[in-house]
């Protein structure tokens, strides 16, 4: 009658003979394992700025007439907006002049004669939109109020001299939506924001004009409700902004299993 041996009795033969092939294996990695920190004591550390410093070069854009080409890069370690013709980026030179936090956002105008950037002051997120007049070299604030964060809302290829801006200046919880003129810095009320957190859900068509719904008390509320942490309720109504102008496709039909 063959012996019958204890599952207890098997696992622990299975382990001894895992450490006994185990135990040559260790000691000859021994020296193998000394020369790898040996090699890695050589290797020099990447440099700091490697990793956390400026890019060479970023944000490359090009004009809408496609004369010039622009990117970020750094001025005495800042970084700035660069312009150049586009057959000759070798030829850029820096347009803006920030000394301090660097530029990390830029936008063309349909002008093709303006750069737009936003910056804040040491941090606070109060941002401001600047203007760079590509002929004369001139920097202009268009939005020099304190404490407001201003933001560009919409642009139009129809209007090349004016931008939709939504500043928080009437009301700190939501933006109102401007147009301003970017060669007088002139703006105009568009929109007042009544109930929607951050800018008033405004869109520009083609021609210029603008579309957008007003919030009802449904919505106020339920803008409230977020900004507060919560969830409105089930019942609050929302009111129609468009319809798509064609049916959705049908799904395809499921093939048989």
């Amino acid at each position: 009658m063959p012996t019958v041996i204890p599952l207890r009795v098997r696992w622990l033969g299975a382990a001894l003979v895992l450490v006994a092939l185990a135990a040559p294996r260790a000691s000859a990695g021994a020296p193998a394992e000394g020369e790898a920190a040996k090699a890695v004591a050589k290797t020099k550390l990447i440099p700091r700025d490697l990793l956390f410093g400026n890019p060479d070069r970023a944000g490359t854009k090009i004009s809408p007439d496609g004369k010039y080409l622009s990117f970020l890069a750094p001025v005495k370690g800042v970084l700035n907006v660069w312009v150049g013709p586009t057959d000759r980026p070798d030829a850029a030179k820096p347009v803006t002049k920030d000394t301090k936090r660097g530029i990390r956002t830029y936008f063309w105008t349909y002008t093709n004669k303006h750069i737009l950037y936003a910056q804040d002051a040491e941090g606070d997120e109060n941002w401001h939109i600047y203007r760079v007049d590509l002929t004369s070299g001139d920097i202009k604030n268009l939005t020099p109020l304190k404490k407001v964060a201003a933001r560009i809302q919409g642009v139009s290829y129809r209007f090349p001299g004016e931008i939709l801006i939504a500043l928080n200046d009437r009301d700190a919880r939501y933006h109102d939506v401007y147009r301003l003129n970017l060669e007088s810095g002139k703006r105009a009320l568009v929109q007042q924001n009544e109930g929607f957190l951050g800018s008033s859900p405004t869109t520009i068509t083609r021609s210029g004009s603008r579309r957008s719904s007003r919030p009802t008390a449904a919505t106020r509320s339920s803008s409230r409700t977020a900004r507060a942490g919560g969830r409105s309720s089930s019942r609050s109504r929302w009111r129609t902004r468009s319809r798509p102008t064609s049916s959705p496709s049908p799904r395809p039909a499921r093939r048989p299993t």
